[in-house]
Protein backbone atom coordinates (compact mmCIF):
# COMPACT_ATOMS: atom_id res chain seq x y z
CA UNK A 1 0.00 0.00 0.00
CA UNK A 2 2.68 2.10 0.41
CA UNK A 3 3.83 2.22 -2.82
CA UNK A 4 0.49 3.34 -4.44
CA UNK A 5 0.77 6.23 -1.75
CA UNK A 6 4.01 7.39 -2.85
CA UNK A 7 3.18 6.97 -6.98
CA UNK A 8 0.74 9.97 -8.30
CA UNK A 9 -1.85 9.41 -11.22
CA UNK A 10 -2.62 6.30 -12.56
CA UNK A 11 -0.67 3.34 -11.04
CA UNK A 12 1.41 0.73 -13.24
CA UNK A 13 -0.48 -2.21 -14.75
CA UNK A 14 2.59 -3.35 -16.39
CA UNK A 15 5.84 -4.71 -15.02
CA UNK A 16 8.24 -2.62 -17.34
CA UNK A 17 6.69 0.21 -15.74
CA UNK A 18 6.34 -0.60 -12.20
CA UNK A 19 10.20 -1.84 -12.32
CA UNK A 20 10.90 1.63 -13.66
CA UNK A 21 8.80 3.35 -10.65
CA UNK A 22 10.57 0.55 -8.27
CA UNK A 23 14.04 0.93 -8.61
CA UNK A 24 15.41 2.17 -5.37
CA UNK A 25 12.42 1.08 -3.41
CA UNK A 26 13.81 -2.62 -1.91
CA UNK A 27 11.10 -2.61 0.33
CA UNK A 28 8.32 -2.87 -2.33
CA UNK A 29 7.55 -6.41 -4.26
CA UNK A 30 8.96 -7.62 -7.30
CA UNK A 31 7.09 -8.17 -10.25
CA UNK A 32 7.58 -11.71 -10.09
CA UNK A 33 6.20 -12.51 -6.41
CA UNK A 34 3.09 -9.66 -7.60
CA UNK A 35 2.66 -11.70 -10.42
CA UNK A 36 2.69 -15.01 -8.35
CA UNK A 37 -0.08 -13.77 -5.89
CA UNK A 38 -2.26 -11.75 -7.26
CA UNK A 39 -1.87 -12.79 -11.21
CA UNK A 40 -1.66 -9.12 -12.54
CA UNK A 41 -0.90 -5.56 -11.37
CA UNK A 42 -4.31 -4.66 -11.50
CA UNK A 43 -5.30 -7.16 -9.20
CA UNK A 44 -2.39 -6.38 -6.84
CA UNK A 45 -3.79 -2.72 -6.87
CA UNK A 46 -7.27 -3.86 -6.19
CA UNK A 47 -6.01 -6.09 -3.32
CA UNK A 48 -4.31 -3.66 -1.61
CA UNK A 49 -7.29 -1.60 -1.59
CA UNK A 50 -6.22 1.57 -3.98
CA UNK A 51 -9.07 3.51 -5.68
CA UNK A 52 -10.64 2.04 -8.42
CA UNK A 53 -10.01 4.76 -11.14
CA UNK A 54 -6.50 4.72 -10.04
CA UNK A 55 -6.36 1.28 -11.83
CA UNK A 56 -7.30 0.12 -15.21
CA UNK A 57 -8.38 -3.79 -16.23
CA UNK A 58 -8.03 -2.94 -18.92
CA UNK A 59 -7.13 -6.17 -21.35
CA UNK A 60 -7.37 -8.55 -17.62
CA UNK A 61 -8.42 -11.71 -18.31
CA UNK A 62 -11.14 -13.19 -16.73
CA UNK A 63 -11.01 -15.50 -14.26
CA UNK A 64 -13.68 -18.26 -13.86
CA UNK A 65 -14.85 -17.05 -10.73
CA UNK A 66 -16.01 -14.01 -12.21
CA UNK A 67 -17.29 -15.76 -15.47
CA UNK A 68 -19.85 -17.78 -12.95
CA UNK A 69 -20.70 -14.86 -11.11
CA UNK A 70 -21.61 -13.24 -14.33
CA UNK A 71 -23.40 -15.87 -15.52
CA UNK A 72 -25.63 -16.47 -12.40
CA UNK A 73 -25.96 -12.75 -12.22
CA UNK A 74 -26.77 -11.63 -15.54
CA UNK A 75 -30.82 -10.96 -15.71
CA UNK A 76 -30.99 -11.06 -12.10
CA UNK A 77 -28.93 -7.86 -11.25
CA UNK A 78 -27.95 -5.01 -13.73
CA UNK A 79 -24.90 -4.99 -15.55
CA UNK A 80 -23.99 -1.97 -13.64
CA UNK A 81 -24.18 -3.74 -10.62
CA UNK A 82 -22.68 -6.62 -11.54
CA UNK A 83 -19.56 -4.32 -12.89
CA UNK A 84 -19.27 -2.76 -10.08
CA UNK A 85 -19.28 -6.11 -7.75
CA UNK A 86 -16.54 -6.98 -9.96
CA UNK A 87 -14.76 -4.17 -10.79
CA UNK A 88 -14.95 -4.02 -14.64
CA UNK A 89 -16.75 -1.77 -16.51
CA UNK A 90 -20.45 -1.99 -17.88
CA UNK A 91 -18.61 -2.22 -21.71
CA UNK A 92 -16.37 -5.02 -20.38
CA UNK A 93 -19.74 -7.15 -18.83
CA UNK A 94 -22.15 -6.68 -21.78
CA UNK A 95 -18.85 -7.48 -23.73
CA UNK A 96 -17.97 -10.57 -22.29
CA UNK A 97 -21.88 -11.72 -22.04
CA UNK A 98 -22.54 -11.47 -25.35
CA UNK A 99 -19.24 -12.04 -27.52
CA UNK A 100 -17.68 -14.43 -25.14
CA UNK A 101 -20.49 -16.25 -23.60
CA UNK A 102 -23.12 -16.17 -26.27
CA UNK A 103 -25.75 -14.83 -23.93
CA UNK A 104 -27.99 -12.35 -22.67
CA UNK A 105 -28.93 -11.08 -19.80
CA UNK A 106 -32.71 -11.20 -21.12
CA UNK A 107 -32.31 -14.49 -22.33
CA UNK A 108 -30.53 -15.82 -18.95
CA UNK A 109 -33.14 -14.08 -17.50
CA UNK A 110 -36.18 -16.70 -19.14
CA UNK A 111 -37.60 -13.75 -21.08
CA UNK A 112 -37.81 -13.36 -24.71
CA UNK A 113 -37.62 -9.81 -26.83
CA UNK A 114 -40.04 -9.07 -29.21
CA UNK A 115 -37.95 -10.05 -31.98
CA UNK A 116 -37.44 -13.37 -30.34
CA UNK A 117 -41.11 -14.07 -30.25
CA UNK A 118 -42.50 -13.05 -33.54
CA UNK A 119 -40.24 -15.83 -34.80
Amino acid sequence: MRAADEIKGPLPCCDATYNQIKKGHLDWPTVHRVFEFFGSMARAWLAAGVQRDRVSLKNIDWTPEEETYLKEKAGIMTLVEIGFNLRRSYDAVRARLNKELKITARGNQGLFSAAELSK
